[in-house]
């Protein structure tokens, strides 16, 4: 039996995937929208860099794409609403600036079918199923 380290809260396997996400979140007058680079994730989780800061008792809706390495197949999307729970300023760099890093609880999920679109759009116009 693999023993976890005394720190570690974490109770379910994360996936080190370095992919694109589509984001949306909640602020002021509406909906804002950037993508992300997801750093891993996990069933219940997710910690992605995104080149500006979000508020941490914030929602968001996110869109990862997940497909087989060597695949021809389109593979499937994930459509997420999440629960910020961490925000780690300056975290790198990239073209767009300093990264900051956040990690999300995922409260809802669904995969959409190949022939279902990935929007960039948020959840007034494709909302999760009750």
């Amino acid at each position: 039996m693999e023993t976890m380290k005394q720190d570690e809260r974490r109770q379910n396997q994360r996936f080190p995937l370095k992919l694109p996400l589509n984001l949306t979140w909640y602020e002021g007058k509406g909906a804002q929208q950037a993508e992300a680079t997801v750093e891993d994730i996990s069933s219940t989780g997710v910690y992605f860099y995104l080149p500006q800061s979000l508020d941490k008792e914030g929602k968001v809706e996110f869109y990862v794409r997940l497909q087989s390495e060597n695949s021809q197949s389109p593979g499937v999307s994930l459509h997420c609403l999440g629960s910020i729970i961490r925000v780690d300023p300056n975290v790198g760099q990239s073209e767009a600036g300093e990264m900051v890093g956040v990690a999300v609880h995922i409260d809802r999920y669904r995969f959409l079918r190949p022939e279902e679109e990935m929007p960039g759009a948020t959840a007034a116009n494709r909302p999760l199923p009750e």
